[in-house]
């Protein structure tokens, strides 16, 4: 009888412990204690600072590329013999060092930048399109978040010498860390890569009429849980763009 009552306690024992086992890896497996998944909230912040000029997103990058833009073709629409032969840049190819920093109630920001760019030329050695390039490191703290990051950008800009607006195609891609200061204050490590389609720059503000692009953003917590987020975007022009993500519509300032 002592033995029959031993035996059914350690097969209550064991089917106990089995049962714990089981539950924990399942939670182990599926939901770790601890894991974030970035938020829809804090993925349109992190979103929105890689599109803004103020902290050096595609905004400012495709305004750069517009400057350069005009300080040659500018040179262009003069007839042949007014133009200055020291600003043919067919078959060059320039850079440029630059810092910027900004320090106001709303916004800090520190960058250094390199520029490199280059023109494609037709028979007649006049400028079709030009190759811009540029990569950037600094960070910057706004009302909502604090981010240290690096990005490199390739862009093409055509309609040089016609029309009213500079036509740019390229990517956008930004690497760093991005603290949240909202809500639960959480950090991520963020990969973000921008994919533009038909921007057009009005050659007169150089800002931003219309245009599209495709976004894919990585968030990985310090735990090591990793989220992709994918998001559309429409550029409306006056000075904003629309976030779209899930079907659910941001609209920021630029």
């Amino acid at each position: 009888m002592q033995f029959f009552q031993i035996s059914k306690l350690s097969a209550l024992l064991f089917a106990a412990f089995f049962t714990f086992s089981l539950s924990s890896c399942e939670k182990d497996g599926n939901n770790p204690e601890g894991a974030k998944n970035i938020t829809e909230e804090e993925a349109v912040d992190i979103i929105e600072a890689a599109l803004i000029a103020n902290t050096e997103g595609v905004s400012a990058e495709v305004e750069d590329a517009a400057y350069i833009a005009d300080e040659y073709s500018e040179n262009f629409k003069d007839s042949p013999e007014d133009r200055d032969p020291s600003s043919n840049p067919c078959e060059e190819t320039f850079d440029s060092t630059i810092v910027r920093s900004i320090n106001n109630a709303n916004l800090t920001a520190e960058y250094s930048l390199n520029w490199i760019w280059s023109f494609t030329c037709n028979a007649a050695s006049l400028p079709v399109s030009m190759d811009f390039a540029s990569t950037s490191n600094g960070s910057f703290e706004t009302q909502r978040l604090i981010s240290n990051n690096a990005s490199n950008s390739q862009w093409v800009v055509e309609n040089l010498l016609t029309g009213t607006s500079y036509v740019i195609n390229g990517n956008y891609a930004r690497t760093g860390t991005s603290e949240s200061k909202i809500h639960n204050q959480n950090t991520y490590g963020t990969t973000i890569l921008i994919e533009v389609d038909d921007l057009h720059i009005d050659k007169s503000s150089r800002r931003i009429t219309s245009g599209i692009a495709n976004v894919s953003l990585t968030a990985s917590s310090p735990d090591g849980n990793e989220t992709t987020i994918e998001a559309d975007i429409v550029f409306n022009g006056g000075g904003t763009a629309t976030i779209i993500i899930n079907g659910n519509s941001y609209t920021i300032s630029l």
